[in-house]
Formats: structure tokens, C-alpha cells, sequence
């Protein structure tokens, strides 16, 4: 847009892949029917659709500009029957800007400068019936446009100058001659071919007129004796024969320049009356953008009031009353479990509970809370209090990029290396199953480290959700980490979602009753109940269950190093520290380990990232890993 130009201080940051996670214009599937956009979009133009759209993909941080849009949303909501008559305005004006756009190539023709009349006289009707208009003087130019598009431009137009007939009567003196000459030329060819077939006796004689000939008199061949001598023969055909005589000719002559000069005039005209159009381009665009905005807010105000939306206020901490998603409350007809969410600037919410539970919806709905805000629509939700958010990150979902040649999990590294280096105090990041895409210890080790870079170093609003349950220990040693789950009622061994938050990590996992629910085999969910019973009673699930333990007692290796990420096989090694530290001599075990250590960091320092591809990267440093795991645990 011309008028509004993007402004990167004012506009909150987004990672990469925002809207695609919280599927703002598209669904996962590719369907822009069950997105955000379509839910709340009831704008009546194109220009105003697109308007709304650019709102959402490049949502404020400008506290005073979003409360602005804010107020057009209230002014609206003030008046409903207004704004039922303006929406039915706005549905004839049609698209302003693209229309203009036409006028700018040189093959535009009279129908497209008529549209352009059509769009003045219907914004110019939206400003009689708000009674509130800043472009003063661009509207007066516009309503003289409009005045002289019609008085100029016949309403029936052809496309083409050929024949003429786009320019009306009256515009012009000299066209106006041509115009009558040529009808009345028309009058005297009529009365030529009465006179000759009086004269000739020849009752089907026809005058006619081709591309080819020009004028001439055709004559069948059962009346070729009756031809006179001053006829000069022009054309023979299988059943007539045309002619020509020196007054068709003359006549000819005089109709084509007629036509000729009323064409060339009619060019004139058209082009003059376009470039003044061109001329007034930039206030008349100024004015559709004026309208497209006046589309959106009151779009916005209809769906606000539709859906039972309520203006967000800003504050310091985020706090949401009966918090909605507003795609899914659509689809639920009703049957929306609404949530309340308290948080402070800087704490962490970590999300336990099954599958299906109503996890990621809670996340995405706060996610969507927050965009709708800072985009300047009102929220779902019955009270919404929330801070002015500088960015907005989410990493949700599995996906890979086989073409660039990485896999899922480093596609999920990589986005989470941007949030990493992005994030900061006015952040919000919503995380949803950190770490899963690896081995056990890989993930839960990073899904812990994340967890505390993001809380203890960058304070951002956090939300994650996590199948590890040894991540809730994490409230343990952080007091801006809290825990909340997903209430499930449980009867006779079945399982009932109940979608509401609770305080408090889950009690279990439900993994086996969802995939009941999901439609598995009886067979094969026999067979995994008896599989998880033999893991749970097995001793050596017992021991390892002890070695999945992130937060024994005397967490050595946070106390030491102050630091919230750690190596895979972080508590061995910091057992054997604290086992040599008693006894004041380096055991073997850990000179080698040390050795081996170092032999790695070198490694490391030498490995040149721009010479090798993303797979390569991975796969090397999956080789490093297992190397530290043979000497860690051997």
C-alpha cells in the first residue's frame, strides 16, 4: 500500500514460522476455511480483506496505535444500525485500488474507467452516512471525478473504439458533428437503395457494407439483365453480383471520414479523461485505503459482536478470564471449554496431561489471544488483561524438509535456535513437545535446558507443554516455574477429557487409553498393558528410572557451574566428580574421561559448519554423541 508503510519499531516481531503453527491463514492441510483469518473476517471488499490480513501477519507493539484501532472498533459497536447499513454500502464498492490500477495501462478501455466511477460514487456514499470524513479535499476532487466519468463515458460502452460509441453526446461540439453526419449518412444510404430499385426495377437490391469493399450494391443473378450501364461490376459470386456507382462512392467516402474523425475524437477525449484520473492517483488511492480501513473495523466490530469478543487492556502480567481458541470455539457449535490463564512477566508454565487433552488448543488460544490483540481486533475471551508483547514465538508440530535435507528433529532445533537468540523480557513463546524427536536423554536434557535459558536468562512468558513428567520437578529449583495439567476424569478404566486447567503436574500418563480411544486393536492394547506392567515391575526399568531422574537431590552440576544446559550423561559424571572431590585424587575413570573430553573439544573447534550441509552437521554430531555416551557410561 502507497499510504502505509511498514515499520519495523512499531511492529511485533514474529518467528518464522508463527503463522503457519497457529494456522492464521491456512490450516495444516491447506485450507483457508478453518483458519483465524476466515473465522473472524467479515469484511465486504477485497481491499479490506487484504487490509485485515496484513493487520494479522504484522501484528503492533505500539501500545497508543493498537489502542487507536481499539477505539474504531468501539465507535462501531456503538452503533449497530449504522453499521449494518455501511456493511451493505461496502458490499457494492467493490475493489478499489485494483481497479485504479487499470487505469494505469495504456490498453484500459471505457468499461474500466467506468468501474472507477462506480467506486467513487459508493465510497462517496460511505462518507454521507458516517458524517465523519479527514480527506476533505481529496473527496471533492473524487466527486468531481465521478460527475465527469458519467457525463463522459456512455453506460453501454463497447470495449473496443472501432465502431465508436464510448463517448456521450454533448462533451464535445466537433464530436457531435461526426456523430450526426454519420446517422445521417445512414438516412441516405436508406434512401439510395429505395431510388435505385425504383429505378432499376429490381425489388431485392441491397445496399451492403464489408471490411473488404467498403459500400456497394449487390444484385442477385436472376436480375443481371436488368443491371444499368453506369454500374460498375465489383465482385462475382456463385448467386449475385456486386457493384459500385460514382455516387455510392462519394457517399461511402463521407460516411468513413465521419466515422474516421468521430473515433479519433473519442480517443482524445477517453485519454484526457484518463490521464486525469492519473493525475489525482495518489489522493484517489489514499481515499480507498480510507475505505478499506473503514471495512476492516467495522468488519471487525460485526465479528466482535457475533462471536461475544471484549476489548483487551494492557497491564503487567498476562491474565485471561475464560480464554477461547476462536477457530475451534467456531467449529464446536457451542460446546467450547473455555480456560483461565494467570501469568507474570518472566514465569513459565509447564503443561502435563494425555493426547488430545486440550494441551496445544490451550497454548494456540492464548497464542491467538495475544496476535488478535496486537493486530487491533478485540479477543476471545470474557476478560483479557495482557502486557504489550514485543515478540511472539511458537514451535509446534513435526515437520521435516527432506529438499533442504534436514529432519524433523533438526527442523525443530532450528527454529529453536532462532526463539533462543530472539527472545527476550516482552516475549511470549509457546512450546509444544520439546526434545521428542531424539533418543530419551537427548530430549528430556534439552527440553530441560530450554526450559531454564528461557525463564532464567531471556524471562520470557513461557508456555510448554511436555510428555516428560521429570520436567515438573523443575518448579523444585525455579520459583517462576509453575505447573498446570489437563483435568481427565477417569471411570471403569476408561477415560473422559474434561479440557479444564488445574494447578499441578498429571498424576500419569493416559498414553494407552487414547489409543483405545484412537481405535487400535484390542489385540494390540492387550498386548501394551501387559508390556507397560512387566516395565514398571522390571527391575532394570527401576534402575533406569533412577537414571532418568533430572533432579536428584544434590544437583552437583547446577550448584557448581551455574549453568541451566548440561551434557547427555550430566549426573554419572557429576557423581564421579563429587566421589574424586571426597577423596581429593582423580580416579582413571575420570583422567580418560577428561582426556577424551578434550580430544572432542578439539574436534569441535576445527569443524568447519560452511564447508559440510545440514545433514552432514546432524549426523556428526550424533557421532560425537554416542562417543561421550561409551566414555560417560563405560
Amino acid at each position: 500500500n502507497n499510504f502505509e508503510y511498514r515499520n519495523m519499531k512499531t511492529e511485533m516481531y514474529c518467528s518464522s514460522r508463527l503463522h503457519e503453527h497457529l494456522e492464521t491463514f491456512k490450516s495444516y492441510e491447506g485450507s483457508s476455511k478453518d483458519s483465524l483469518f476466515t473465522t473472524i473476517n467479515r469484511t465486504k471488499t477485497p481491499g479490506g480483506a487484504r487490509q485485515l490480513k496484513k493487520y494479522l501477519q504484522f501484528p503492533l507493539k505500539n501500545q497508543k496505535e493498537i489502542c487507536a484501532r481499539w477505539d474504531k472498533i468501539d465507535w462501531w459497536i456503538a452503533r449497530p444500525a449504522l453499521l449494518d447499513t455501511v456493511q451493505k454500502t461496502l458490499s457494492s464498492l467493490g475493489d478499489g485500488e485494483r481497479k485504479l490500477g487499470k487505469i494505469t495501462h495504456s490498453h484500459c478501455h471505457g468499461r474500466d474507467i467506468l468501474s472507477v466511477g462506480e467506486v467513487l460514487s459508493s465510497g462517496l456514499q460511505l462518507h454521507a452516512l458516517i458524517k465523519t470524513n479527514p480527506f476533505h479535499e481529496e473527496t471533492k476532487q473524487a466527486e468531481k471525478l465521478k460527475n465527469q466519468i458519467f457525463r463522459t463515458i456512455q453506460p453501454s460502452t463497447p470495449i473496443s473504439f472501432k465502431e465508436g460509441g464510448v463517448i456521450n453526446k454533448g462533451v464535445r461540439p466537433d464530436l457531435d458533428e461526426c456523430i450526426n453526419m454519420t446517422r445521417d449518412v445512414q438516412s441516405l444510404l436508406s434512401a439510395m437503395e429505395q431510388a435505385e430499385r425504383k429505378k432499376t426495377g429490381i425489388p431485392s437490391l441491397k445496399i451492403r457494407y464489408n471490411n473488404v469493399f467498403g459500400y456497394y450494391i449487390e444484385i442477385t443473378k436472376a436480375h443481371s439483365h436488368k443491371v444499368p450501364s453506369s454500374y460498375n461490376r465489383k465482385q462475382t459470386l456463385v448467386h449475385a453480383e456486386r457493384y459500385i456507382t460514382p455516387e455510392l462512392q462519394t457517399l461511402e467516402g463521407k460516411v468513413l471520414s465521419a466515422r474516421a474523425r468521430q473515433i479519433q475524437i473519442e480517443q482524445e477525449i477517453f485519454q484526457s479523461l484518463r490521464q486525469e484520473i492519473l493525475n489525482h492517483l495518489p489522493s484517489l488511492l489514499k481515499l480507498c485505503h480510507h475505505w478499506n480501513q473503514i471495512d476492516v473495523f467495522s468488519s471487525l466490530a460485526f465479528s466482535a459482536i457475533e462471536n461475544k469478543y471484549v476489548r483487551p487492556s494492557f497491564g503487567d502480567k498476562l491474565y485471561l478470564v475464560n480464554n477461547r481458541h476462536p477457530v475451534l470455539e467456531r467449529n464446536s457449535f457451542g460446546s467450547f471449554v473455555p480456560n483461565t490463564v494467570e501469568m507474570n512477566l518472566g514465569e513459565t508454565l509447564i503443561l502435563t496431561g494425555p493426547n488430545m487433552a486440550g494441551k496445544s488448543t490451550l497454548m494456540r488460544g492464548v497464542a491467538l489471544t495475544v496476535l488478535l490483540a496486537q493486530s487491533g481486533s478485540f479477543v476471545p475471551a470474557d476478560k483479557a488483561v495482557l502486557p504489550v508483547f514485543h515478540k511472539l514465538f511458537t514451535r509446534i508440530g513435526a515437520n521435516d524438509s527432506l529438499s533442504r535435507g534436514l529432519s524433523t528433529f533438526m527442523v525443530e532445533m532450528n527454529e529453536m535456535a532462532e526463539i533462543l537468540e530472539q527472545a527476550d523480557g516482552r516475549s511470549l513463546v509457546i512450546l509444544d513437545e520439546i526434545g521428542r524427536g531424539t533418543a530419551t536423554f537427548d530430549g528430556m536434557s534439552l527440553a530441560r535446558a530450554i526450559l531454564e535459558f528461557l525463564t532464567t536468562e531471556k524471562k520470557s512468558i513461557l508456555l510448554s507443554a511436555t510428555h516428560y513428567h521429570e520436567l515438573t520437578a523443575l518448579s523444585e529449583h525455579h520459583p517462576s516455574i509453575h505447573n498446570g495439567s489437563m483435568n481427565i476424569e477417569e471411570k471403569e478404566g476408561e477415560i473422559h477429557f474434561l479440557y479444564t486447567l488445574s494447578k499441578g503436574p498429571a498424576n500419569k500418563s493416559y498414553g494407552i487409553q487414547v489409543a483405545r480411544l484412537a481405535g487400535l486393536p484390542p489385540s494390540v492394547i492387550r498386548e501394551a498393558e501387559m508390556f507397560l506392567q512387566k516395565y514398571e515391575s522390571s527391575k532394570e526399568q527401576k534402575t533406569s528410572s533412577e537414571q532418568m531422574n533430572l533432579f536428584p537431590k544434590q544437583d552437583s552440576y547446577i550448584q557448581k557451574n551455574k549453568v541451566s544446559s548440561f551434557p547427555t550423561g550430566a549426573m554419572k559424571s557429576d557423581f564421579n566428580q563429587s566421589k574424586s572431590q571426597a577423596t581429593g585424587v582423580p580416579s582413571k575413570k575420570e583422567n580418560s574421561l577428561n582426556q577424551s573430553l578434550s580430544e572432542i573439544e578439539k574436534e569441535i573447534s576445527k569443524y568447519s559448519l560452511n564447508e559440510v550441509t545440514p545433514l552432514d552437521a546432524m549426523n556428526q554430531i550424533l557421532r560425537w554423541q554416542k562417543d561421550l555416551k561409551k566414555k560417560l557410561y563405560s
